[in-house]
């Protein structure tokens, strides 16, 4: 098995947050609320986690000929617009070709998000069929 590490960064800002609501519908006032959410134990508006995670994948490169087969992931701590996050990650290949992504967000040495993504070389089949895949984007999992 092959092994690649890589480091970057998150940050989502307000405007994000917005589009993200007003995209998926999820108009939480948790999410776009600041007097509401200086009432919750976070103290301000928090991140969706689903944009935090998207942000967190595009961040790195898809496989080339790899298709996201798997994705799990864990949310420790809430993502604050505005606020800048570490992000490690570990790229691993498989003897039958499989890659596996493991991932981490940090605040400090605080775990903020962590999980895996794992791409096959195999076709994924949705029902009703799938959208064409976009072209994999080559180089490093994060930008350096």
């Amino acid at each position: 098995m092959d092994s690649t590490s890589a480091t970057g960064s998150l940050h989502v800002t307000p405007q994000e947050v917005l589009a993200f609501a007003e995209a998926t519908g999820d108009r939480s006032p948790l999410h776009l609320d600041a007097e509401y959410a200086r009432r919750t134990p976070f103290g301000q508006p928090v991140a969706h986690g689903l944009l935090c995670l998207l942000k967190v994948l595009t961040c790195g490169r898809v496989p080339q000929g790899r298709t996201l087969a798997a994705l799990r992931s864990r949310f420790a701590a809430p993502v604050l617009p505005g606020q800048d996050y570490r992000c490690t990650a570990r790229e691993t290949v498989s003897d039958d070709g499989d890659v596996r992504v493991d991932f981490q967000v940090l605040d400090g040495d605080r775990t903020v998000i962590e999980g895996e993504a794992t791409f096959t070389g195999g076709e994924v089949r949705l029902p009703g069929g799938a959208p064409p895949a976009p072209e994999p984007r080559p180089g490093p999992l994060w930008p350096l």
